[in-house]
């Protein structure tokens, strides 16, 4: 099971100096003397924690401490930087305490602990190819396994195996080289490293197993001398409402288990004669709907195929699955009335005329996936100009196309079908359930294709009943409305391992799916972190050091990518090759330093005079080459002539007059890249021959 993190806490927008907890005199004294009360975390560790373009903190942290606020008058906020800085500056009082953190006893002696407020496992993760067959922590003994530095719940949990060689390192970056390059067997973790590798392009870590126990008890630290300060802050927890926390839930989250009282199941003597004459209720479901539920082989299985195991022992009754190979194909037998129930299904104005619907059981909101290089989306509505897949026959089909007329929704076979069309770049999304979309993408996409945005709507879920034995509704209605918290719970933590807790509000009945849908959201949020720090990586990879354009490799790359495009939609696309007219003699009259200074100079004139459209790249040497994508030979060519004429015109440094010699071609269906880049060679060698300062292509072919 992925571990999972809790994503961005929606913030309510109430007066944040409303005191809504009542505190005591010398709490309110407390607050006077320190305005201010400054935690401190890592901007590694989102969503807890999210450093922003413009300096700003946001992230699941930072909206708890807004709440606590709002209720207390208190002024918590958080200062970033690396674990180990910031751990130092709370012991030495700096900062006056640490969000994110655990409970060690160790820090006792500096600090005081609030209470949980978020529980989770950590994996075992090795590199695809586990050289070491590293299956479980039982397989420890005898191998080197890393973790990050100043991380002491790491730390500890290694210390639990013996034989096991610990090593901390730094950052995730020499986590994940050290494990690849198989200086480390395996490491302490979470999906947030597997995606982190996915990004820089690494994919090749896997998770092996769970460390059950302990679990991560994460809490906030507050110094020990201030014991006002944490009784002020364990009153703000407390205080963020059941409410509340179900309107966050409705905002930003997931399959939630219901979060009312269950009901004993009280039926009436029909309803209990109907269950005595009835051998067998015959049950649909979708066949192919992880993690909800699958026909595997003849065999329910899936979240459905838990619940339905409980609902037989409690109607004491025959519940068996209906054979289907498609989610149509189980509404058709619906309709045909060969089952008397489907497991898990939504209420639409099609399917009230043979079904009726017990009270939900999850809810669900809808997503969008894309591929992994889509911006975010911010506005749904953005996308209509957008082709974008459903699955034929789901609810939420009907739904959307009723919300959003102008959108182009097109019906694929089913998720894998659908979600297969944006990686091939056939459809631009694709709409499914945040669990089940963010499932197949964790388990088959992973570094692919990602969650890029959310819809308002919900997908209400429950059981449908057969609407010509309307027994079968109130049956399954009151079994329904039976299930407790604890075997909500039970079935939860089957599937996912992670809780959340607010203090001592054990009615707190958290998301049935969250480990599933927290990962994959947070691989949005992650990416959108990650970008600057790659960016730097990118550019390093990809860009000539001298002049700050694209190397060799980066022009090879697009050349294959306009090559594509040619062969596959008919794209035409041409390239410059030019040369700077008598550069040796540059460098031996004045210096191989004014020979950079020339080439940079020449860069920058090409940069300013091609369009935007254009990709200019140095070749190598004084060789500097452009891609002209979408352009004939004819507007290449006047391109080039532009360019030259601009060299020639420049006013260089020392340099009485400057010149360049060109020679433009054009793709032709049929060439490879090495007969183009001949073709261009051969111009400009034709150009220097003419007497330089010219450009040369293939005229024959130019009106």
């Amino acid at each position: 099971m992925p571990v999972a993190y809790l994503l961005l806490l929606f913030l309510f927008g109430a007066n944040a100096n409303a005191v809504s907890v009542p505190l005591s005199p010398e709490e309110q004294a407390f607050l006077k003397q320190h305005p201010t009360i400054v935690l401190g975390s890592d901007p590694a560790w989102a969503p807890y924690v999210i450093k922003n373009n413009n300096g700003d903190i946001s992230g699941f942290d930072a909206d708890i401490l807004n709440l606590v606020n709002q209720y207390t008058g208190a002024n918590f906020v958080l200062r970033t930087g690396t674990w180990n800085d910031i751990v130092n500056k709370a012991e030495t009082r700096e900062i006056d305490g640490l969000s994110t953190s655990v409970a060690h006893p160790e820090r006792k002696t500096a600090f005081n602990f609030s209470d949980i407020y978020v529980s989770e496992s950590k994996s075992l993760l090795v590199s695809t190819t586990n050289p070491k067959n590293i299956l479980s922590h039982n397989d420890l003994a005898g191998k080197i396994v890393s973790y990050q530095k100043g991380n002491l719940f790491d730390k500890k949990l290694l210390a639990q195996y013996s034989g096991v060689k610990a090593i901390a390192l730094n950052s995730l970056d020499e986590i994940l080289e050290q494990l690849i390059t198989g200086k480390t067997d395996a490491t302490v973790g979470s999906q947030i490293l597997l995606y982190y590798g996915s990004q820089k392009g690494l994919h090749y870590l896997n998770v092996v197993d769970i460390f059950d126990q302990p679990r991560v008890d994460v809490v906030f630290s507050i110094r020990n001398d201030w014991p006002l300060a944490l009784s002020i802050l364990n009153k703000g927890l407390s205080a963020i409402s059941s409410k509340q926390k179900n309107e966050l839930k409705s905002k930003w989250f997931f399959s939630s288990i219901p979060n009312k009282q269950p009901t004993q199941i009280k039926l009436t003597d029909a309803e209990k004669n109907y269950l005595n004459q009835t051998q067998n209720i015959r049950m649909c479901i979708d066949p192919d709907w992880m993690p909800f539920e699958k026909n595997d082989n003849g065999k329910h299985i899936g979240m459905t195929a838990d619940y339905f195991e409980l609902l037989q022992e409690k109607l004491n009754s025959k519940i068996s699955m209906v054979p289907s190979n498609t989610w149509l194909e189980s509404l058709e037998l619906g309709k045909k009335r060969e089952c008397d129930i489907f497991s898990l299904v939504m209420s639409t104005p099609e399917r009230e005329k043979y079904l009726d619907f017990t009270d939900a059981y999850l809810s669900i909101p809808l997503v969008i996936a894309t591929s992994i290089e889509t911006p975010f989306i911010n506005d749904i509505t953005s996308v209509n100009d957008k082709k974008i897949g459903i699955v034929k026959g789901y609810a939420y089909g009907e739904l959307l196309r009723t919300r959003y007329p102008q959108m182009q929704l097109l019906d694929v076979k089913n998720l894998s079908d659908g979600l297969d069309k944006v990686k091939d770049r056939e459809l631009f999304g694709f709409i499914g359930t945040l669990a089940t979309v963010g499932y197949t993408i964790q388990k088959d996409y992973i570094g692919r294709l990602k969650i890029a945005g959310k819809f308002d709507e919900s997908w209400e879920l429950g059981i449908g009943t057969r609407n010509d034995v309307p027994i079968l509704h109130s049956i399954f209605n009151k079994a329904v409305n039976s299930i407790s918290y604890e075997k909500h719970q039970q079935i939860l933590n089957k599937w996912v391992s992670v809780n959340y807790e607010k203090g001592f509000d054990y009615s707190l009945l958290w998301q049935m799916l969250a480990s599933i849908a927290i990962v994959i959201l947070f691989i949005g949020y992650r990416h959108y972190l990650l970008l600057k720090h790659n960016e730097k990586l990118k550019i390093l990879s990809s860009t000539d050091a001298l002049t700050g354009l694209a190397n060799r490799s980066r022009i090879d790359e697009l050349l294959e990518k306009y090559q594509y495009k040619n062969e596959r939609y008919g794209e035409t696309f041409s390239i410059i090759l030019l040369d700077i007219d008598n550069f040796k003699t540059i460098n031996d009259e004045h210096g191989h330093s004014m020979g950079d200074t020339i080439l940079k100079a020449i860069a920058k004139i090409l940069q300013h005079n091609v369009r935007l459209s254009d990709t200019v790249g140095r070749w190598g040497g004084e060789e500097f080459l452009i891609i002209c994508p979408q352009t004939d030979l004819n507007s290449a060519y006047l391109v080039a002539e532009k360019l030259r004429v601009k060299v020639q015109q420049h006013p260089f440094p020392h340099i009485r007059s400057l010149t360049i010699s060109l020679g433009v071609t054009s793709y032709t269906p049929g060439y490879n890249l090495d007969n183009l880049f001949k073709q261009a060679d051969d111009l400009l060698y034709q150009a220097k021959n003419k007497g330089k300062n010219c450009t040369m292509a293939e005229f024959e072919r130019i009106d």
